[in-house]
Formats: structure tokens, C-alpha cells, sequence
């Protein structure tokens, strides 16, 4: 008989693990369960008023420093101008499953804006 054993879908980490409030930062998820190859949806919740936005993600392949390759998830972190910085919960769902139970969180931040040059 043959036992088949899947690591469970979790993030581990987002890199960056923030973004601006504009989106368009690509964001690139690392974890366990990214077997799946094509694409994933990934789901932002913005913890403050509860906003949510339902993106698609594509994986890929990376090197890790011992020399073996990772399963990454890329994804571009969508806007949430309207809501204000803040935290968001990033989950992932593959092939119409459930949205991971651990999830991940990354910072929106208002971006720095030049307002004056004195001499």
C-alpha cells in the first residue's frame, strides 16, 4: 500500500512584509503546501474596516541556500488607498479549497511625500 502525506497550505512569510497603500508592490509568499502549480487566489482583509480584496497569484520556482527549490507564490499586493494604512491578512486558497487557517500578515503604509526644499 502506498501513503500519500501533504503538507498542510500555510504562508510563512511575505516578502516585502509591507506595502503601499497605492498596491502594485509585488509581494512574494513563502510556505508550506505550494505544490499546486498554475494559479491561486489569494485573499487581503484590511484588519481595521474589514475591506477585502481577492487577487491572483501565480507560482513559481526559488533557490534556497542549501541549493533545493522552493514553491513560491507572486502576487501583487492590491491598493487599499481608500481604507488607510494598516495591517492585512493575506490567506491563500488552491483549486476552489478553503483559504489557509494561518495566515500572514503585511503592513500598508502611507508613502512619504516631498512637500518643500528650503535652500
Amino acid at each position: 500500500s502506498c501513503v500519500l502525506a501533504f503538507a498542510p497550505l500555510r504562508i510563512a512569510s511575505a516578502s516585502p512584509p509591507c506595502a503601499p497603500l497605492a498596491g502594485g508592490t509585488g509581494l512574494v509568499l513563502r510556505g508550506s503546501g505550494f505544490c499546486s502549480s498554475g494559479e491561486a487566489l489569494v485573499r487581503f482583509v484590511h484588519e481595521p474596516t474589514g475591506s477585502t480584496r481577492l487577487v491572483t497569484g501565480a507560482f513559481s520556482e526559488g533557490m534556497v541556500s542549501d541549493g533545493s527549490v522552493e514553491r513560491l507564490l507572486c502576487v501583487e499586493a492590491p491598493s487599499f488607498d481608500a481604507e488607510g494604512p494598516g495591517e492585512v491578512i493575506v490567506a491563500v486558497a488552491i483549486a476552489d479549497a478553503d483559504f489557509t487557517p494561518h495566515c500572514f500578515r503585511v503592513r500598508y503604509y502611507e508613502e512619504p511625500a516631498l512637500i518643500d526644499i528650503f535652500p
